[in-house]
């Protein structure tokens, strides 16, 4: 029986290797670039041009992030900007998704393949860039402002048909039993039906903030170049006007402006900048994971 018991305790402890071990090594493989970019922005620049990047800084200096926050207002400023974007767009998409995925989930709703076709055919044509710009400037006046960064997001298609697969999976008796008891529809759906698929709105939610958080383009195209609504994604992407800037101030083109001791660091502040922009949203996932992962999995056996 001893001689079982010990077979049996070396094949558990086997199958544990063999099944957390693998996953433990692709871990550290995810985590090991990350890792990387880090220990890079907090390294010497020159050093880093000659013997390139490693897990542990080289030297260590923190002037590339002194050149990101050089104009500490303007970044400030952008994070707002971000922050009010990804804030407002978020709570809009998951209202607006919650709104439509509902009823497209009922069967017996009479307009839900009418709807779910419109849909799908935004996703297959697109009007263009040029008639989205005239939409936006001159009929909806929604140019170079924060709206014109979150509107054009509200509501997104991926979003509604991932959200109708969890409403589809509710019981309808829950829905039944509410209306016997008087609720109509919308408190059934924000009361009832909204909190049975709890996963599947954290879901949608965390992927509405890293939509807005990381949208550079609509920026780029439908806001002035000196905009006050300008976020960060955009602002992080002008470093390398910023290393000419240096560069000239360096050589004294500038003759009232001094850089001091600080190096101008072109090779460790691109890695900056990706701590910079990358950091908030690890927070936000850290808050996300439970539901995040629960929703996924959920939706998928689904």
């Amino acid at each position: 029986m001893k001689k079982r018991n010990n077979s049996l305790q070396h094949w558990t402890v086997g199958s544990v290797c063999g099944v957390y071990l693998p996953l433990l090594i692709f871990a550290l493989l995810c985590l090991m670039p990350f890792v990387m970019v880090v220990s890079t922005s907090f390294s010497e620049s020159d050093l880093i041009e000659e013997f390139g990047c490693s897990f542990f800084p080289k030297g260590w200096s923190i002037d590339a992030y002194k050149t990101i926050f050089i104009y500490p207002d303007q970044i400030l400023n952008c994070y707002l900007n971000s922050i009010v974007i990804t804030v407002v767009g978020s709570v809009l998409n998951v209202f607006l998704t919650i709104t439509v995925a509902y009823p497209i989930s009922k069967l017996d709703f009479k307009f839900r393949s009418a709807i779910t076709f419109v849909m799908f055919l935004t996703t297959a044509f697109g009007a263009g860039l040029v008639p989205q710009y005239i939409l936006y400037k001159s009929y909806l006046h929604i140019y170079n402002s924060w709206w014109v960064l979150i509107l054009p997001q509200c509501a997104s298609v991926g979003h509604i048909i991932f959200l109708r697969i969890f409403f589809q999976a509710v019981d309808g008796a829950y829905y039944e039993a509410a209306k016997i008891e008087g609720a109509n529809e919308f408190t059934v759906m924000f009361r009832i039906a909204t909190p049975l698929v709890a996963p599947g709105v954290a879901t949608v939610a965390f992927y509405s903030v890293l939509m807005y958080w990381n949208d550079a383009t609509s920026a780029l195209y439908f806001l002035d170049t000196d905009s006050k609504f300008m976020p960060i994604s955009v602002y992080i992407t002008r470093m390398s006007q910023l290393i000419v800037f240096l560069r000239e101030v360096k050589a004294g083109v500038y003759p009232g402006i001094s850089l001091g001791n600080m190096d101008i660091p072109e090779y460790t502040l691109q890695m900056a900048v990706v701590v910079v922009s990358v950091a908030p949203m690890l927070f936000v996932f850290s808050f996300f994971q439970k539901y995040f992962v629960s929703g996924l999995t959920t939706g998928g056996v689904k």
